[in-house]
């Protein structure tokens, strides 16, 4: 329950949304709305509840316009 979970061995990358922005904006791509999924066990729902739910789900999803 404490610690870090054995898949994270397999995750190749972790990008902070700063980043991830960046890269869009590299590529010509402006991020209209993001969105967080897939809610952590324990976690998500505080996070949620105080309108902090990057910290707490494991994926996202950005829908982008052309620059």
């Amino acid at each position: 329950m404490t610690g870090r979970p054995r898949y994270l061995a397999f995750v190749k990358f972790c990008f902070s949304h700063t980043e991830i922005a960046e890269g869009l904006k590299a590529r010509g791509l402006t991020p209209v709305d993001v969105r967080y999924y897939a809610a952590a066990p324990l976690l998500s729902r505080p996070a949620r509840a105080v309108g902090r739910a990057e910290y707490a789900d494991n994926l996202i999803a950005y829908v982008c316009r052309k620059s």
